[in-house]
């Protein structure tokens, strides 16, 4: 099962993750923003759930982030897109900046219109042959067909025999992602590895147009417009 028992799905289908100190990622985040302009952040405090309730309701652009402090080396991160946690431009741009690696772990369950997919990402640095991709896999169901993707150094956790399998949806599961996650360091999917500090990040300049849906509107793959 996944993070919360997928109670907080779209949220918990994609994490992402800093090999860096919480208060370090807060105040690179805090920099980040202030360049940007038209934002406002805040800690909080609470359980995982209690820092996820203040994600809602999710929104369609991203409105909302939280970054949350972990057991260990790392900090994690999610959002309240409708689509669930996009967690590539923060992790990918922050750990460059920080000098720190990054990992973005997706795991979702098909659930209404979308499919199911699981995937893992690391991310470095310094630039790479592609942006500052370490290594990407990724099994990725849509519109009932299933597609494979695998790009970047293979690492040593990886069980690349599994990439063998007939099927694609059995190339890359979630215990293995739990066990490569593992390997570095990160437990995803158990809540005890989450602790109860977390800094919400709030995009302060309101669209003309917001989409609002429910975690359960969004779980279906349909909500208002």
């Amino acid at each position: 099962m996944n993070l919360l028992d997928d109670r907080y799905a779209p949220i918990t289908d994609s994490i992402g993750f800093l090999e860096t100190d919480f208060r370090q990622v807060v105040a690179a985040d805090q920099r980040w923003r202030a360049s940007l302009g038209g934002y406002a952040g805040r800690p909080i405090g609470g359980v995982l759930s209690a820092l996820l309730d203040a994600l809602l309701p999710l929104t369609g652009p991203q409105r909302r982030s939280v970054w949350v402090q972990t057991s260990g080396r790392w900090t994690a991160y999610f959002d309240n897109f409708v689509n669930g946690t996009d967690a590539f431009p923060p992790i990918s741009y922050l750990c460059q900046q920080i000098g720190c690696r990054g990992v973005t772990i997706g795991c979702r369950a098909g659930t209404g219109k979308r499919g199911a997919s699981a995937s893992f990402g690391l991310y470095g640095p310094q630039p790479t042959d592609f942006l500052n991709y370490v290594r990407t896999v990724a099994a990725v169901e849509d519109m009932g067909r299933w597609e494979w993707s695998a790009n970047g150094a293979v690492q040593p956790f990886e069980e690349v025999a599994q990439y063998l399998q007939r099927r694609v949806r059995d190339r890359l599961t979630r215990d293995m992602l739990d066990r490569y996650a593992t390997a570095l360091g990160i437990r995803p999917f158990d809540e005890s590895f989450y602790g109860t500090s977390g800094y919400v990040v709030e995009n302060t300049r309101i669209p003309r147009t917001v989409r609002t849906e429910t975690l359960q509107q969004a779980r279906a793959g349909h909500g208002p417009e």
